[in-house]
């Protein structure tokens, strides 16, 4: 989704519910707008650039598609902290309401470019649209240590799980944080058959 659409959307809101809450409704804007940030962090922690403007095109042009991201603030583990914190604070409630008005937007983004280039839909932290956004924090680790694998719901037979853990070891080994973590899994999976 476009950053301009996630800014005007949660400063729409933010402004609705200005009279009601006053400066609080700046939160809005942080939880629609600038959770984007780990966009960011992920470019400067695995390309080492620091350029924005790189970055941004680096997303827009999906030249992340091959590569298995880690985007703090879209994984479970942030989804569960936002709801436990707004239970106790406005500010983290108000957060929170443009925190997921954000994933919406992000969920109706992947609805049309699945329609639109005919990919399988993954649900909310499930894998994006491109299949290569980590949904959790804690996963991620476990992969990039070589303890799991990426997977995708629908491998029942041994087969498809095999084709999957191949293409599970292409995509860590395109990783450039994967390299400096732990060794390829690819002489253990050859083993195997």
């Amino acid at each position: 989704m476009d950053l301009s659409v996630h800014f005007v959307v949660s400063a729409v809101i933010a402004a609705v519910l200005y009279p009601f809450f006053g400066w609080l409704s700046v939160f809005i804007i942080v939880g629609g707008f600038l959770i984007d940030a780990d966009h960011y962090l992920w470019i400067i922690l695995s390309k080492k650039a620091l350029s924005l403007k790189s970055a941004y095109n680096y997303h827009k042009q999906y030249q992340h598609r091959n590569d298995y991201i880690l985007n703090v603030c879209h994984t479970i583990e942030f989804s569960a902290i936002v709801v436990v914190l707004a239970v106790q604070y406005t500010f983290a409630a108000l957060f929170s309401l443009g925190f997921f008005l954000h994933l919406l937007l992000d969920r109706i983004h992947a609805i049309r470019y699945s329609r639109r280039y005919n990919k399988a839909f993954r649900f909310f932290w499930f894998n994006d649209q491109k299949g290569r956004r980590a949904f959790s924090l804690l996963h991620w680790i476990l992969v990039e240590l070589g303890i799991a694998h990426l997977w995708r719901f629908g491998a029942v037979d041994e087969q498809a799980s095999q084709v999957l853990q191949q293409r599970n070891v292409e995509i860590m080994e395109a990783t450039p944080v994967y390299r400096r973590v732990a060794p390829p899994l690819k002489d253990e999976l050859d083993n195997i058959r």
